[in-house]
């Protein structure tokens, strides 16, 4: 029984040990995304005199790509930072021109997305329950519009304009899973939701945003 214990004990100490060696990390992360936003705006459409204006809630559909890195502080506790692109497509029905006049429209969203997070495991076993929280920064850089008239088979389209924020912040929180493979390779699937605060642009009176997605990360450690 001593020999057990420990020979166990050992085998604890070293794992550890080896855990304590390897506190900086680096991920490949990969998530489908989908967000609902409330807005009401005015847009001038690129080209004409006339505008587009609405009030409406929309979902959007996308995903996310990029790379990040974690820093082991505790045998428990870790921040981590990352780096990602971040594309969303939508289509819905607003009024073009005069009230009354719908038209069918598509907006697509290219986005670069930097979250910086605490991270929490809550077990030293194989598989543990990892829970996240913290900020994220949205840079949306380009995003575009095409108007897809009833009337005809034309498509106007061009570049959302006036974006007086494309700089937005958001706070995050997640709740998932860490499986470790071995020493040095981890698998985490973690479901979490994102809020977004300052508007767009000046020509939305409202402009609310929450995300909803799956990451999943493939975790090395150095």
């Amino acid at each position: 029984m001593k020999t057990f214990v420990l020979g166990s004990c050992l085998l604890l100490a070293s794992f550890g040990f080896g855990l304590a060696q390897h506190p900086l990390s680096v991920s490949v992360n990969l998530n489908p995304v989908y967000s609902r936003t409330r807005t009401a705006f005015d847009f001038p459409i690129a080209g004409t005199t006339s505008t587009f204006s609405d009030d409406f809630s929309a979902s959007d559909y996308g995903y996310s790509v990029g790379l990040g890195a974690r820093y082991l502080f505790k045998s428990r506790w870790a921040l981590s930072a990352a780096i990602g692109y971040n594309y969303q497509d939508r289509v819905n029905r607003v009024n073009v021109g005069s009230p009354g006049t719908e038209e069918k429209i598509r907006i697509k969203s290219y986005r670069l997305q930097v979250p910086v997070l605490l991270n929490y495991r809550s077990s030293s076993a194989k598989l543990s329950p990892y829970f996240s929280a913290g900020v994220v920064w949205n840079h949306l850089y380009r995003s575009r519009y095409e108007i897809i008239p009833r009337s005809s088979s034309s498509v106007i389209s061009g570049p959302s304009s006036r974006l007086a924020h494309p700089n937005r912040i958001g706070a995050l929180v997640g709740a998932g899973i860490d499986y470790r493979l071995n020493t040095r390779l981890s698998v985490i699937l973690q479901p979490y939701g994102m809020y977004q605060f300052n508007k767009l642009s000046a020509d939305y009176s409202i402009n609310r945003y929450f995300q909803l997605g799956l990451l999943a990360q493939v975790l090395y450690r150095l």
